[in-house]
């Protein structure tokens, strides 16, 4: 039968028989019984309710979502806000049918979660009712969050590598004349002061540009299976004598028996530096002292995928309402000029992202302290400890830092003097489309007793390999025109030898193709910004492979 509006209406004596449209094809009772299990079983909360709003029934579901029984209460008191989602009396819905709505739910302890309801029209025992089901939209939520979060640090990501590039070189340029300025035995002592102190700020400048780097680059973590205790000892040791100065007390609850998780290790603890040290400076500026606290546990996700949680909490004041949004977004930092590059948390989302994991920031009670959660995966995965040749002695030093044992092959003594030796001297090429930087290379090989060969295109470098083949060869991986891995080739192929006898310059030696290319033809990498030192030792790496004359 139908009513008014020419809507299907039930057999009043189906009970809530509404829900099936075979309501008329079996015996009442067993129709009953056959519908109340699904609505029992149902994995969505489903709630009956009359049209002035009060619950009639719920089901197992309805009950754990809102947390207690819920017959005989007002759906207003399920809704944030007290006021029920959509009129349910009114024509409009009717005539629909169906109504979907997205909103907030109030559970019965009060607190809220956002939720999808579908609302139907149903009538039992001949009285106008509405079928609302609910759905819990917490984790969909925070996917669509942890997506658009992932999306801006990709975007971001792509600009940050190509500002960070663009920096290097001239960067590259200052610490390298910082260095030359503060060795020049002639400088007087006030200069060599200040000369000391441009290397210092170039070295702070050095390492925000290696932040960004970290931050952009897309290379796979080197994984290996990790007890998360001691990585956290590890941590908490490194910081124990600035802990115990600000009157931190720290906490830990890490299981014994968690299992090891897949990470880099550097990684993993570069990101657990960064956010205790944020957690520290938070209580320190407080003034008050406070406790940190570094919990640990397994726990299931979707489909039962499982997990380990970490958390870092502190009682600190917490993160400004204005800043939560963009706590991950690389130079957004409430700390003072000077205390933070706000690069630190960007670099931790991003690690922590590249192990397939998440980085979340959860507001303490009342906005006061802050939890950062951490969540990996457990699991087996393929572990990657390749290096490429020569790649880790090369990284570039520490700036300042003197080598006095580097390996050097100096001009003989009697040719330097100018007395008419026929040795030859060693020479090194240098290419690169820098002048600055083709200028400090050749300084500092002349400071060597090398005699430096310096080439601002590829096609002028390739002319002199032709012509006078050099002992030894320094490129850079980047340049306009022929780029240093085709310059490569076109030396291999004139002279396999001299292929070997070469390096790449570069400001991302973790690049994973320049380091698979490097890898695969046994290239040593030379990491920009470099000092003087360490360009020293990579000649004298390339020229211990020169066969004796």
């Amino acid at each position: 039968m139908t009513d008014d509006q020419g809507l299907a209406q039930p057999d009043p004596s189906v009970g809530i028989d509404p829900l099936s449209s075979a309501a008329g094809s079996t015996p009442a009772t067993e129709s009953e019984t056959r519908y109340r299990a699904l609505f029992e079983r149902s994995p969505d909360a489903l709630l009956v309710e009359s049209e002035d709003g009060l619950i009639l029934d719920a089901n197992p579901a309805a009950r754990r979502l809102f947390g207690g029984d819920l017959v005989g209460r007002h759906v207003d008191d399920l809704v944030e806000g007290g006021r029920r989602d959509i009129d349910t009396r009114s024509l409009e819905f009717r005539r629909h049918g169906v109504v979907n709505h997205i909103g907030i739910g109030r559970r019965l302890d009060g607190s809220t979660f956002p939720k999808e309801v579908d609302l139907h029209p149903l009538a039992i025992e001949g009285e106008a009712s509405v079928l609302a089901i609910v759905r819990d939209l917490t984790e969909r939520t925070r996917l669509q969050a942890e997506l658009i979060q992932a999306q801006k640090m990709e975007a971001i990501g792509l600009l940050v590598a190509g500002v960070a590039h663009e920096l290097n070189n001239p960067l590259a340029s200052i610490v390298a004349f910082s260095q030359l300025l503060r060795t020049d035995p002639q400088l007087p002592e006030d200069l060599r002061r200040q000369a000391e102190m441009l290397v210092q700020e170039a070295n702070r400048t050095r390492v925000i540009v290696q932040n960004l780097l970290d931050f952009a680059r897309a290379r796979p973590a080197e994984r290996l299976p990790t007890h998360l205790r001691p990585l956290v000892d590890s941590v908490l040791v490194l910081q124990s004598y600035s802990f115990g100065k600000g009157g931190l007390q720290v906490v830990l609850d890490i299981p014994d028996d968690l299992p090891p998780i897949l990470v880099d290790r550097a990684q993993m603890q570069q990101v657990l530096i960064n956010l205790t040290v944020n957690a520290a400076q938070a209580i320190h500026d407080s003034g008050t002292g406070g406790t940190l606290r570094i919990a640990a546990a397994t726990v299931e996700r979707l489909k039962g995928w499982p997990v380990v949680r970490i958390e870092v909490s502190d009682d600190g004041p917490g993160v400004a309402a204005d800043l939560r949004d963009r706590l991950f977004v690389p130079f957004v930092t409430s700390k003072a000029p000077g205390k933070g590059t706000g690069l630190g948390l960007s670099v931790s989302f991003g690690i922590v992202a590249g192990h397939g994991g998440t980085l979340q920031h959860e507001p303490g009670p009342g906005g006061a302290g802050a939890t950062f959660v951490i969540e990996l995966p457990l699991g087996s995965g393929t572990v990657d400890t390749t290096e490429p040749s020569g790649f880790a002695g090369l990284a570039s030093a520490a700036i300042g830092e003197s080598d006095p044992g580097a390996r050097t092959v100096p001009i003989s003594t009697t040719q330097a003097a100018g007395d008419g030796s026929d040795q030859q001297p060693i020479r090194v090429l240098v290419l690169d489309d820098e002048q600055a930087i083709r200028e400090f290379l050749g300084r500092a090989l002349r400071r060597a007793g090398y005699e430096p060969v310096l080439a601002p295109t590829g096609a002028a470098a390739l002319e002199y390999v032709r012509s006078t083949p050099p002992d030894a060869i320094l490129c850079d991986h980047r340049m306009a025109g022929m780029n240093g891995t085709e310059f490569h080739d076109a030396v291999a192929a004139i002279s396999p030898e001299l292929g070997r006898r070469f390096a790449f310059m570069s400001g991302d030696v973790l690049n994973r193709e320049l380091r698979a290319f490097a890898t695969s033809r046994g290239i040593l990498l030379l990491a920009k910004p470099f000092d003087i030192a360490t360009v020293g030792r990579t000649v004298a790496a390339l020229l211990e492979t020169k066969p004796a004359s």
